[in-house]
This record gives C-alpha cells, sequence and structure tokens, in this order.
C-alpha cells in the first residue's frame, strides 16, 4: 500500500488483518493527514498507534477497509 502525508508518501504492507499496516517511522513523522491507498486506488483515513524512531518502524490502524491482503510472514 501507499502511505500517504501532504506532499509525501512511502510504502507499507497489512499485517494480521486488513487496517493494520507497518510502515517507517520516518514517513509519518509530523504527518497530520495521514492517509493509506490501497492497490485499487481506494484511499482510506489512519492514524498512527505506534512508532519506533530508533528502528525507524511504525503501526497504523486504517479507518475502513482498503482493498488490501494481508502479508503472510
Amino acid at each position: 500500500v501507499q502511505v500517504l502525508c501532504a506532499d509525501s508518501w512511502g510504502s507499507g504492507f497489512s499485517v494480521g488483518n486488513v487496517r493494520t499496516i507497518v510502515t517507517n517511522a520516518h514517513v509519518v513523522e509530523e504527518c497530520e493527514n495521514l492517509r493509506v491507498r490501497g492497490p485499487d486506488g481506494a484511499i482510506a483515513p489512519a492514524r498512527v498507534v505506534v512508532v519506533d524512531r530508533y528502528k525507524d518502524v511504525a503501526v497504523l490502524e486504517v479507518s475502513g477497509s482498503p482493498n488490501v491482503v494481508p502479508t503472510t510472514l
């Protein structure tokens, strides 16, 4: 998925369920209008659940259900 923040974007992937997205912390820091775009182009708002700046990892929760398939680890 694409993680959208104002004029920038990054990548992410769904784990566990389609509402949980993992991305990089630097992608979402200081972001006030966080959104996620699924592979079908649909955009859904999201919020940061937890950030680990040391490991550069962030977990997001998506409002709604973008059309994504969870990644199998």
